[in-house]
Formats: C-alpha cells, structure tokens, sequence
C-alpha cells in the first residue's frame, strides 16, 4: 500500500491527501475528465463504485454550486480514491462512461435529481418523466409548487440492424410492477420477437419516499430508523453501516461484546436474504417445495430476532455505540439449534435443486462476464459468480471478520446456476462464522453512551458487505448541524441491475424471471 501510494504521491504531488484509510483529491472537472484513462489503466482504478453530487446552496464556505464526488477502488491493492470537483450551475462536465460504463446510470441520476449539465447526451432520464417541474436534490427545490407531470413514457427506439419485416413481427410486454416474481414495485418492458426477447428496459422507483431528500431534515439519531427500512429483507445490514459510519466518523470504538453481536446478526440477516433469493427463483422455475423450505429456514432467523428484541423484520438492535440489548439467557443454545436445522433444509435444498436436471437446463443461462460485472460496478454474489474474489469482509474486515474462518465462494461463468451455487455456500459460510462468534462470544457491555452523533465537518464515506454487494453512504456534514447536508446511499440493487438488459438479451421470455430472481433485486434500495 505504500509503494503505491507513493506512486501516486509522485504522480499527484501535494493535491493528493490521506484520509483514514481513504485517499482524496480535488480536481477541477477538465482535469478530471483527462486524467480518468490514466487513472483506470495506469493506476488500476478499474471499479468506479459511487458519484455523489452535492447542492452547496446556502453553504457560504463554497463558491460553486456543486461538488461531485467520485469513488473509485483499486481492487488489487483496495486503495479507495475520493476525487472531489467543484463546478458552477452553467459548467458542462464532461462524461465518463467510457473509460467506467457503470458511471452511465450514476450520471443520469446527477442529471435527473440535481439538473448537471453535461456536454453529450446521456439517453433518456428514469428517474424523473421529461416534464418534471424540478430537481428533487437541490436546495431551493419546494415540491408543492410543481405542477402536475405526466407518466414516464417508454419506448424502444428504432432497430437499424433489422428489417421491416422482422421490425413487424417484433411486439412489446409488460412484466411488472405487479408480478409474484419482480419482488414488489420493479418493472420489465421486453421487446420479443416470437419467445426471444430482442431488448430489455426496466423502471424503477415505484416507492416514491424520497430518503435522500428527506434525510435532510432529519436529526442525525433520528435517520437510524429510516435506514433500517432501505431494504425489508436486510435492514439490520442497512443500520450496521450506518452505525459504523457514525462511530468511524468520530472515533469511537464500540465494545467487542457489541462487534460480536453486530456479526452475528449481519450472518443471520446474509442467510434469510440468501434464502429469500432462491425461494425467489424457485417460484420462477415452479418448484414449490424449494419455495417453502426456503420460508422455514427464513422463519428460523426471525424466530431469533424476535427473541432478542421482540421484532421480526426490523429488528431495531443497532445504536450509535454498540448495540441495544444484550443477548438473553438460552439464546445462543437456540441459535446453534437453528442452525443445525438450517444445515439439514440446505442438504434438503440441494437435493432438490442443486442435483435437478431439470433446474441445471434451466439455469445455465445468462452469463455475464468478469470484466463486463466490474465495468457495471456490480459487487456481491453477483460478482463473485463471474470468478472474482472480492468481499469486504476479506479486503477491509471490520470487527473480527479478519479472526474467524471463513471461505468465499466462487463461481465461473458468471451464469443464474452459479449465482445459486454461491448463495447457497456463502450460507454454510455465515453458519460457520455464527459458529465461531458465539464459540468465543467477548464479556462486557453492549454500548457506549454517545452524546455527540454529528460527524465532524467534511465528507465521510463507509460501507459493509451486505447480502446484494457493496453497502454504502457518503455523508457530508457541516459539524455543526443537527441534520447531514448530504446524504447518499450507495446500494448494491441499484447498481447491479444494470446488468438485466444484456444477461437476458436474446433469451427466452421463460429466462428472463429467473434472471431478475437470481439477481435478488431489493426494490427499497431501487428507490431514490
């Protein structure tokens, strides 16, 4: 690490700065744009992870009116570089999603949420209709004086490689919002030409809570239970990022009873949500049986929440400083008996499914390839399938992730089948690293008192290997203030369905639910 920090030193001279673990640097955005080649192919910054653009109207420390600020990540060396660029409300910036594709959607989020100029054309908006009557992210935005908009349209554009004939028997159908398979509100717009779908669209957004916005006016203790609600099928991940974020912020180490417990519940929530994704993709290939074993193993987390805080779904476990209670007498004993019965409804799975003939030919479908998953910035078992071994419980442990003994499964091809196969192990993963936490379970107590959550002045960034990939927020904060100036959530849904459109193009219309099902879509972390 510093070998290449130096070179980079060398390179970027006194304009680059070490933050904790972070790099940064302030660039101005024709800078920017010229060195991002360099960056990428000199350097090894192959994965752009996140852009936040910030609205710095009313800020009197700020001459311009908005900072972009990008992320990148050198995965070999896990060097994470922040580059922040200042620019006025006229200024053009200049694309960069040819040197990193995945920078195309985050791009037209900077377009849509907060009205960024850019020099090309970046496509059709999908986050707001053509007619929306403001940017949402900016300060001066009041919703109650924007008339009425008109539904986002869609349409496919003209095909040039086809003809008029193949052009007239080429139709288009809706799956979603509604489907049993799409997991709440997300929706598909195919384009088929008999049973192969030709091309794919997709909308998200169906939500409409407006989080980021709303995080604004929030007190900082309050967002806690907002956050938790980001992803219904993992909102103890969703706090346990947040939390750690605060605490990082203002260097605050929570007791090691607290950082076990924390683990242990991260593990718990990775195996109902894993769980939750092939029940998913069960329901897409009709097994049934697979579907409701599925839902016993599921039942067995939340008989377990439920017994250490009395909810289910949200648990309400995580605070700035630790955790909220303790874990009650007899529990552990009913864990590993969970577990236990977890392990047997894995071989049942297995037996079901892993060895079906009939579930092989339907799975060996939509690859997607190492190089083609980093340039989406896809992250997860998604990414892990194609043969990458990233996980940031290895590559930036936290707590006692680095003590305990656990591999990463890997896939090959990149296709649903090994999507499946790497859930499946990373579940005897999290049962093992359970397991080990409980075995040498720390004494003492569960939280510190916080006084003070506002993080110091500047901008923090943390993120968690939750069950769909990279977890992460970038705040801004002034240090003063009672609520965050700018609150982004890097979630791993909203990146890694950006995949959909090329994995199941030119499949089956049959193809196309199991390859939304093996991605495990969340729409909460959709929304924006």
């Amino acid at each position: 690490m510093f070998d290449f920090y130096d070179q980079l030193k060398q390179e970027f001279g006194e304009n680059l700065k070490k933050k904790d673990s972070f790099l940064e640097m302030k660039l101005e955005a024709v800078h920017f744009h010229q060195l991002a080649s360099q960056l990428k192919n000199k350097f090894g910054f192959i994965f752009l992870s996140d852009i936040c653009g910030v609205d710095n109207k009313g800020d009197s420390k700020k001459e311009k009116r908005f900072t972009i600020i990008y992320h990148l990540l050198n995965l070999e060396e896990y060097c994470h570089l922040r580059i922040s660029i200042d620019i006025d409300e006229e200024t053009k910036l200049s694309s960069v999603g040819a040197t990193w594709p995945s920078s195309k959607r985050l791009e037209l989020e900077l377009r849509d949420l907060l009205g960024i100029l850019f020099d090309t054309e970046l496509g059709a908006g999908f986050l707001n209709p053509s007619d929306y009557g403001g940017f949402p992210l900016r300060k001066d935005f009041t919703p109650n004086v924007n008339g009425p908009v008109s539904i986002l349209s869609t349409s496919f554009p003209d095909d040039p490689s086809i003809d008029a004939d193949q052009r007239g028997v080429r139709s288009w159908v809706n799956i979603g919002p509604h489907h049993p398979v799409m997991k709440n509100n997300v929706r598909m717009i195919l384009e088929l030409e008999g049973e192969y779908i030709r091309r794919c669209q997709y909308e998200t957004g169906f939500h409409h809570r407006g989080f980021e916005k709303q995080a604004e006016k929030l007190p900082w203790p309050t967002l806690i239970t907002l956050i938790e609600r980001l992803n219904s099928q993992a909102p103890f991940m969703c706090t346990s990022t947040w939390c750690h974020l605060i605490e990082n912020s203002l260097k605050l180490q929570i007791p090691e009873r607290a950082m076990a417990i924390r683990m242990v519940f991260i593990e718990l929530t990775r195996i109902q949500d894993h769980l939750e994704c092939i029940a998913s993709c069960a329901v897409a290939a009709g097994n049934e049986s697979v579907y409701f074993i599925c839902q016993q193993g599921r039942e067995l987390v939340y008989e377990l929440f439920e017994r250490m805080s009395g909810s289910r779904l949200n648990p309400a476990l995580n605070c700035i400083g630790g955790v909220k209670y303790d874990i009650p007498i007899g529990w552990i004993t009913d864990c590993f008996e969970a577990l236990k019965k977890m392990d047997d409804l894995l071989t049942h799975i297995e037996t079901l499914f892993t060895r079906s003939s009939i579930w092989l030919d339907r799975n060996m479908v939509s690859e997607i390839n190492a190089g083609r998953a980093l340039d989406l910035g896809i992250t997860g078992p998604v990414l892990r399938s194609c043969g990458v071994n990233y996980d940031l419980r290895k590559v930036n442990p936290i707590y006692f992730y680095s003590d305990v003994e656990f591999e990463i499964p890997l896939g090959v091809r990149g296709e649903n089948y090994d999507r499946y196969l790497v859930r499946m192990e990373e579940i005897r993963q999290s049962i093992s690293i359970v397991i080990q936490v409980l075995d040498n379970l720390p004494i003492g107590e569960v939280s510190k008192i916080v006084e003070n959550q506002i993080p110091p002045a500047g901008i923090h960034y943390s993120s968690l290997e939750s069950s769909n990939g990279e977890l992460g927020f970038t705040v801004v904060s002034d240090g003063e203030s009672d609520f965050p100036w700018r609150l982004k959530v890097r979630s791993p849904s909203f990146m890694n369905i950006i995949a959909l459109p090329e994995m199941i193009q030119n499949r089956l219309l049959d193809d196309a639910l199991m390859s939304f099902s093996s991605l495990n879509i969340n729409p909460g972390e959709l929304d924006r």
